[in-house]
């Protein structure tokens, strides 16, 4: 296997393993998956992989109907979607109240409808440190408590003339996790994003814990500018002494 020394990784201190995305014909041997479609979600999968276990979605597995459609299996989510995510249907469900009206909630779906499809059977999530030879991800994620995000929006930052190159949206899980980024890989200048800010799946993961995905490109962009940066400084390596020890992972 290919150990990938993430500098970033160990620069942070993280707690977590950062995890690659990656699309494939094969899936990783022993990795986990759900039994099949309607039910599970993406993120106890996720959480999982901090454990050093790979996991696969697939399109005759892909968990809840969110799951498959945010991962490109899907064309949809399930019928009235939209009252779903806002008012709800009087005798038939209550809806989760993340936008206020069904309209707004149908501005939400077409524009998370643009989503890339799957482009293999599997959608592959693997610790970084296993990618074996030939396994190039198309996202890295880091699970980071408020100061590393703090460092991390630093860093997107460092080498750019912009300094808007992190977006925070509301969205699913698996949406913010892989789909956003994603599509931000697909611009000529992608940007990270913040995820983990769906109320509905904050419940896996400590309550300081967010999510920060960076398209493949960027991720070796912010690898390369790690030497020289504040992350070598007095005021990162102060802040970062109050609540981790030099043994971290990533290498």
């Amino acid at each position: 296997m290919v150990k990938y020394a993430d500098k970033l990784a160990a620069a942070l201190g993280l707690a977590y393993n950062p995890v690659a995305v990656f699309y494939s014909e094969t899936p990783p041997e022993g990795a986990m998956k759900f039994k099949r479609c309607g039910a599970g979600c993406v993120l106890a999968l996720f959480k999982a992989v901090q454990k050093d276990m790979p996991a696969v979605v697939s399109a005759e597995a892909y968990g809840c109907y969110g799951g498959g459609f945010y991962l490109g299996y899907r064309d949809t989510i399930f019928d009235n979607f939209p009252a779903f995510l806002s008012t709800g249907l009087e005798g038939r469900f209550e809806g989760e109240g993340f936008k206020k009206t069904p309209a707004l909630a149908e501005v939400f779906f077409e524009e998370a409808a643009k989503r890339p499809p799957a482009p293999h059977r599997y959608c592959v999530f693997k610790p970084l440190s296993q990618l074996a030879p030939g396994e190039t991800p198309e996202v890295v994620i880091y699970l980071v408590n408020a100061d590393q995000l703090s460092a991390l929006v630093t860093l997107a930052n460092y080498a750019r003339p912009s300094n808007d190159n992190v977006i925070v949206r509301f969205a699913a899980g698996c949406q913010s996790l892989v789909a956003l980024p994603r599509l931000e890989a697909r611009r000529e200048i992608p940007r990270a994003v913040i995820g983990l800010v769906d109320v509905s799946t904050r419940h896996y993961f400590p309550p300081d814990t967010l999510s920060f995905s960076v398209p493949y490109s960027m991720y070796l962009e912010l690898l390369d500018n790690v030497a020289g940066s504040f992350l070598e400084k007095p005021d990162w390596l102060n802040l970062k002494r109050q609540w981790v020890k030099e043994s971290t992972c990533g290498g």
